[in-house]
């Protein structure tokens, strides 16, 4: 019954905005600016439709402004279409309806008799002596557009009619004709005028040109001229004109009347400094409109301001007086396109869109515009949707700025085609005749502001191509910021200016708008810039320093809370201490509500902060605007400094290098096929290189702290932790992000607190190994271990053993090594658990305790940055179940566990001899032993019971010549195998003689495969993480070589083993991923005909001396099959470590073992024989991670998937799939799978069976390997302490209601960057999220939680937003701000959408 409610009460749609597209019914007026597309015909890129309502069916009328065109009348209404509309990442509105008449691209007036377009794209509109649009009139529902034609500026007005008998009519006016004027009619050779067609003009005769194209001629010197043009599909009689059309140009009656009275919220935040209030926004209007509020700005009175919205609204919004009680919207203009800008100058309303800025006149005064004048449309724009157009701001002059984009392609990376405006900071006069590009080389500036007196532009930004990280450029004219494509012409070795800092992707991941704050607002803040983050709904105060001439600078964050992204920002003209910000969701962003006005009221209190930062050559000057409690600044561990480098290049984004990465080293990643994570060059923690600070001192003013920093010198970021109190007593915790390219000079003298050889010891800690050194110990003193562990974790069943070298019984573990802080903190530490547990750190007793199933946790620890020394100990016994699981929770990152990268231990000389013994013993097992030595037990661990490659139809699936080498060496093919050299070459051709015998199906017919769709998948399936190129034949590394593929496989039975590589091997390495019939073909194809340079010379052989000679070698032991069996050997229990047999100096069963390694062997027979009988469950997925190669493709704990370092090796193979691989190919890391993955689904994951593909935009696949699932599934579980451990709640309707909206637009608007079941993400760009349908099967319920509170914390370079503040609370209102309550309703909902 439960379950008939629950599914009823998601039967509806996943999301409201999904259930009917806003668009389809959004009321915009009589008119609306759109790019326009009409199948394959040249795009209308400044395109209006013109809506008409004919009885009861709709028809549109479509425009083009930059030539002033008609050229279209369709059925219906505008198809919307876009990002704006639909979310997509490509496309623009089209024309679905039916056609009832189009008219080619060419000139509607022509110029000096030619009809010719004079522009080789229509990127700007056209010449202003051709046609120069001026803007258009609304009067009712009807529309009169005003332009001029003509070297001599005949003034124009044209009106667009559609009566109710479907007769469209165009109306002209013109006062006078200063020149002899050519009027367009139709361009169109399939009409058949007077047959298929007509066409009517009033007063001219309609003339033609013999190619379709007809017009009408209008002499010079008329005067006066009123006429119309008329077109039907029915004969057409007497034409009505409408007379001088200037009478629709004085205002009507206003089309949207209705006033919206609201209500807003004050203190809806509320810090020390500022108070947060929320002006309400009519999201339910009466016309549909979609508010999203993209701009903004004050009238002069400070009590009204003018809002535009992405889908080309203004709203005039009054009294926003102090209460905010009777806030008053009005709707004042419409149907404009992508409007991102809007600026009030003189109390006249700006509006910055894509194709012009408008400037709005309301002729008649009654609250709604008349006149939508092209104030300026020079500005060339692509049909792209990236290219969106910010911001627009005004100088004291009244001359306008806005920030353009560059058309960013599909997913991100790269750019589509460009011109010289794209990318720009672009500058129009204050009378809208003329304008320049003010500086270029930009991407993708979220926002804008200048200074007062138009000098300084600055603007944000967001990584991407040629631009390294987020950052804030600051601009003078003609400054080219970096970013090149074919449209400014600028190279990778030009020049660039430096932005004033740049900002790590924590700090800012898509950056917004800026503003001058008025030098008599928001007391010392005054002067200063303010940057806004769209990524991070953030804003921050920006601090900068000239040095050498050279502007830098860097940010501190603002405690002001904002409920959506921060967009847009402006000052009251007349409350100088309140500000509103504004901004909407767009693409990815943490912002809460779709869209937000928040207005921040400044309480007078003094912000402290710190004021400036100058960077010398002797280190950093901290000035902050308090005076300073002494001993807490002199105190070293109060600060730690990182800094790190960008890479420039065309790659998205740059990983962080070591500023003495060589330049070698970047060149390499700069020829990378995707982005770099691996850190290069500095130790391993997650940020940057380690900056030692050598001394600190408080100078006499008492506010300015002087670091001395050894080895200062530039950097492109350096992040300044501090934790220092003011004198009287208010504690300071935060960070500075400066960017230095000038130090000035300094010659303070400042003995060092610490010598650098100190610092040094302490730093090298960090360059330790991952982990924790382990030593085990049972009862009796002959069983014992020593190892490195990942993780503080220990989850094992009641008779599982701890080690494979301790006995059943009571036993203790002793962890040592170095717990890692990368900032000051206050922790604390926590655990379940079931046995005796204690913890020290820094040698005193933090946890402590002897229970069963009950946690356990300590008090609160401030930890200084650096490494921290600790000891943990466990005791338990096997007799019961045992347990730990050591996790910390700081005040930036939620309770969890310790990750190993924090983790740093001694190399151990014990260590290492039982890693060998560990390797001998999974040596031994891959060797087969059990196959010839027989046994009876069945608790060896795992891998002993491996089978091998079954010789089923050998002799039809594989090439004898290829059999005869490779059982003579098998390591000539394969340096890993595992496979003995049985016999010499002779012998070998008589084995091979034998098995090519063996043959029930031939498989050499050839294969009917495309090779080079097959190449593209080698690249796509990352192949080349384990092999080589086929064509290759001398070893590389590690990877195995394919150049023998050809001579080894029968064609058609390679395809056979692609499609289910362990149908003859089930515990092959090879994986299985899920081919086709065709993609096996088309990769068979390609690895044959690449392979197949060199073939191995044939043979004839005596194929009943190989068939005793495979029965005397115990072949069949191995492989198996009916064949005799005459090879005998000892039971594996009577086994001693002696040198004879395999392990002998001239064994006959030659496995090619070292010395080394039979030594290894030698030492588990005679000493450690009860490790060798002996299994561990969780140490099963450490070997299998390893033997299988996970970290090929996934990087995991420090590692980084090998395949980036080898993608360039083929990038000639790289696939350019027309919808897939634009998005951010990374495969997720492994560190904390184990934690992660439910060990149900992981099962399904390795064992092929999961029904789902939660990332389905990835080229790579997860592959299967069903023989190892299992055992590896649960292995993972129990090393990271999950296995059946989490309790299936049963979610409440209200968690499916309130998780419901909390995915939607309405909440935190997780359908932006995700797919969610069948609904696809609405804006994912270049990084795309899971889709979440699946998120409650896959994800243990912890991790979920630990993911959601701080996702960074995990994955410092995720894209993925942190919605809850330090305290574990969001914006939105549900469960009382409760991140954790909001956060499980989304996990409950999700789970009921699986369930379903």
């Amino acid at each position: 019954m439960f379950k008939k409610t629950l599914f009823a009460l998601l039967s509806s749609c996943l999301f409201q905005v999904m259930a009917s597209p806003w668009y389809n019914t959004y009321d915009f007026g009589p008119v609306v600016s759109q790019v326009v597309s009409y199948k394959d015909d040249p795009v209308i890129l400044r395109g209006h439709a013109i809506e008409f309502n004919q009885r009861k069916n709709k028809v549109t009328a479509y425009y083009d402004s930059g030539s002033m065109n008609f050229r279209y009348l369709s059925a219906g209404r505008i198809s919307f279409k876009g990002t704006p509309w639909d979310g997509a990442h490509g496309g623009n509105s089209i024309i679905e309806g039916d056609m009832y008449l189009s008219s080619s691209p060419s000139l509607a007036w022509a110029y000096k008799g030619s009809w010719q377009d004079p522009r080789e794209k229509d990127f700007g509109p056209l010449p202003k002596n051709y046609v120069h649009y001026k803007g258009y009139y609304l009067h009712g529902d009807s529309l009169v557009y005003s332009y001029t034609v003509g070297d001599k500026v005949s003034s124009v007005f044209e009106m667009p009619e559609l009566n109710n008998e479907g007769v469209f009519t165009r109306h002209f006016s013109i006062a006078a004709s200063k020149e002899e004027l050519l009027l367009k009619v139709i361009d169109n050779k399939d009409l058949k005028l007077g047959k298929n067609y007509f066409i009517k003009a009033s007063e001219f005769k309609i003339e033609n040109n013999g190619q379709g194209l007809h017009f009408i001629r209008i002499p010079a010197g008329s005067k006066d001229l009123h006429f119309s043009v008329s077109y039907s599909a029915k004969p057409l009689s007497e034409i009505k004109t409408r007379g001088d059309l200037q009478s629709y140009t004085q205002g009507s009656d206003a089309r949207w009347p209705q006033v919206i009275n609201m209500k807003g919220e004050l203190k809806g935040y509320e810090s020390d400094y500022f108070i947060v209030d929320q002006i309400p926004i009519p999201e339910k209007n009466p016309w549909g409109s979609f508010m999203r509020i993209a701009g903004f700005d004050y009238f002069s009175d400070g009590d009204k301001a003018a809002f535009c919205t992405w889908n080309g609204d203004v709203w005039i919004v009054s009294n926003l007086n102090d209460d905010l009680q009777n806030v008053e919207w009005k709707r004042f203009a419409a149907g404009m396109n992508e409007t991102l800008g809007l600026c009030i100058v003189n109390d006249e309303i700006f509006v910055n869109g894509k194709d012009q800025i408008t400037r709005l006149h309301d002729l008649n005064k009654d609250g709604e515009a008349d006149f939508y004048e092209n104030f300026n449309n020079d500005c060339k724009i692509t049909k792209n949707f990236h290219e969106f157009t910010f911001d627009l701001d005004a100088d004291k002059y009244g001359n306008l700025y806005f920030a353009k984009a560059a058309p960013v392609l599909h997913g991100g990376r790269g750019f589509d085609e460009t011109h010289e405006h794209h990318g720009v900071v672009y500058k129009v006069s204050a009378d809208g005749k003329n304008s320049e590009i003010f500086a270029s080389g930009l991407r993708a500036p979220g926002g804008m502001a200048i200074n007062e007196e138009g000098t300084i532009a600055t603007t944000g930004e967001n990584e991407g191509t040629y631009v390294q990280a987020c950052k804030i450029n600051y601009l003078k004219k003609g400054d080219y910021a970096g970013v090149l494509h074919p449209g400014n012409g600028m190279k990778e070795t030009d020049k660039y200016q430096d932005p004033l800092c740049y900002l790590p992707i924590s700090l800012d991941n898509s950056g917004g708008g800026q503003v001058w704050v008025p030098e008599n607002s928001w007391g010392d803040l005054g002067g200063n810039l303010i940057h806004l983050s769209y990524g991070q709904s953030k804003a921050y105060t920006v601090f900068q320093e000239e040095v050498n001439g050279q502007t830098q600078g860097g940010v501190v964050e603002l405690p002001i809370q904002l409920m959506s992204s921060g967009m847009r920002i402006r000052f009251n003209p007349i409350k100088s201490e309140e500000a509103i910000i504004t901004g909407f969701k767009g693409w990815q962003t943490n912002a809460t509500l779709n869209t937000a006005i928040n207005r921040v009221r400044y309480k007078g209190k003094k912000m402290l902060r710190p004021l400036e930062v100058r960077s010398t050559t002797q280190g950093l000057y901290l000035t902050f605007n308090e005076k300073l409690d002494e001993q807490s600044v002199k105190s070293l561990d109060n600060y730690s400094v990182e800094r790190w480098n960008y890479l420039y290049s065309e790659q998205y984004g740059s990983a962080h290098f070591a500023t003495d990465t060589p330049e070698k080293v970047l060149e390499e990643f700069k020829k990378r096929q995707s982005k770099a994570v691996g850190r290069i060059g500095f130790p391993k923690n997650q940020d940057g290189e380690k900056v030692y600070v050598k001394a600190v001192t408080l100078l006499d003013d008492q506010k300015t702290v002087f670091l001395k920093l050894h080895n200062m010198k530039p950097a492109d970021n350096m992040k300044v932790s501090y934790a220092v109190k003011t004198a009287g007593g208010q504690e300071l915790n935060s960070q500075i992000y400066n960017t230095i390219y000038q130090l000035a000079e300094d010659n303070r003298e400042l003995a060092d607190m610490i010598s650098v050889a100190d610092l040094e010891l302490q730093e090298k800690i960090n360059t330790y190994p991952l982990g924790a050194a382990l030593e085990m110990k049972s009862s009796n003193d002959w069983e014992y271990d020593v190892k490195v562990s990942r993780l503080l974790t220990l989850q094992l069943e009641k008779g599982s053993l701890p080690s494979p070298f301790l006995g059943q019984g009571p036993f203790s573990q002793t962890y040592e090594g170095y717990l890692i802080s990368s900032e000051n903190d206050k922790v604390k530490f926590s655990t379940l658990l079931k046995g005796d547990f204690h913890f020290e750190l820094n040698g005193k007793t933090v946890l402590a305790g002897k229970e069963f199933n009950k946690t356990i946790s300590s008090d609160h620890i401030q930890l200084a940055p650096g490494a921290h020394k600790f000891k943990l100990t466990f005791k338990s016994t096997t007799e019961q179940e045992s347990y730990f699981n050591l996790k910390w929770q700081g005040k930036k990152f939620p309770l969890g566990p310790i990750s190993p990268n924090s983790l740093r231990h001694k190399i151990n000389a014990m260590a290492d001899e039982f890693k060998r013994m560990r390797d001998g013993r999974l040596k031994m097992a891959e060797s087969r032993c059990i196959s010839c030595h027989k046994t009876d037990d069945k608790n060896l661990m795992p891998e002993f019971y491996m089978d091998s490659p079954s010789l089923v139809n050998v002799g039809g699936r594989l090439n004898k010549n290829w059999m005869a080498e490779w059982i003579a060496n098998p390591k000539k093919f394969n340096q890993h195998s595992n496979m003995p050299s049985l016999a010499n070459e002779q012998e070998a051709k008589h084995i091979a003689e034998f098995l090519a015998s063996e043959m029930e199906e031939d498989k050499s017919e050839s294969i009917k495969g495309n090779s080079t769709i097959g190449a593209e998948l080698f690249y796509d399936l990352g192949c080349i993480s384990c092999h080589t190129r086929p064509e290759e034949t001398q070893i590389k590394g590690e990877r195995l070589l394919l150049s023998n593929v050809a001579n080894k496989f029968k064609s058609q039975a390679l395809k056979d083993y692609l499609l289910s590589p362990e149908k003859l091997f089930k515990w092959t390495k090879m994986p299985n991923f899920k081919l086709s019939e065709t993609e096996a073909s088309d990769l068979s194809a390609y690895l044959l005909k690449k392979s197949g340079a060199s073939q191995i010379a044939d043979f004839k052989a005596d194929k009943s001396l190989g068939k005793q000679l495979f029965s005397e070698r115990g072949c069949i032991n191995c492989h198996g099959g009916d064949h005799e069996n005459h090879f005998a050997a000892i039971p594996f229990e009577d086994l001693e470590g002696k040198r004879k047999g395999c392990l002998g100096w001239r064994p006959k069963i030659n496995f090619g073992f070292t010395g080394k390694d039979k030594y290894v062997f030698r030492t588990l027979f005679n000493d450690k024989k009860h490790a060798i009988e002996s299994q561990s469950p969780h140490e099963f997925s450490e070997r299998q991670i390893e033997t299988l190669n996970c970290n090929a493709c996934h990087s995991r704990d420090n590692a980084a998937a090998k395949w980036e370092s080898f993608a360039n090796d083929i990038k000639d193979l790289k696939t350019h799939h027309k919808d897939r691989g634009h998005l951010d190919q990374s495969r997720p890391q492994l560190t904390y799978a184990g934690e992660k993955i439910q060990k149900h689904t992981l099962q399904k994951y390795l064992d092929g069976s999961l029904e789902y593909n939660s990332r389905e935009w990835l080229l790579a696949r997860m592959p299967s390997f069903p023989a190892r699932a299992e055992k590896l599934a649960k292995s993972m579980a129990l090393e990271h302490g999950t296995y059946q451990l989490n309790e299936d709640e049963q979610g409440s309707s209200e968690q499916f209601t309130v998780g419901k909206k909390l995915v939607g637009t309405g909440g935190f608007g997780c359908i932006i960057c995700h797919d969610v079941g069948i609904e696809k993400a609405m804006a994912a760009f270049e990084v795309k999220g899971v889709n979440l349908q699946y998120s409650a099967d896959r994800l243990n319920n912890d991790f979920y939680h630990r993911w959601m509170m701080n996702p960074a914390h995990i994955v410092p370079t995720t894209r993925m937003p942190k919605y809850a503040d330090d305290e574990g609370k969001s914006t939105l209102p549900d469960y009382g701000n409760d991140a954790e309550k909001q956060f499980e309703a989304i996990f409950q909902y999700l789970k009921s959408l699986n369930e379903k």
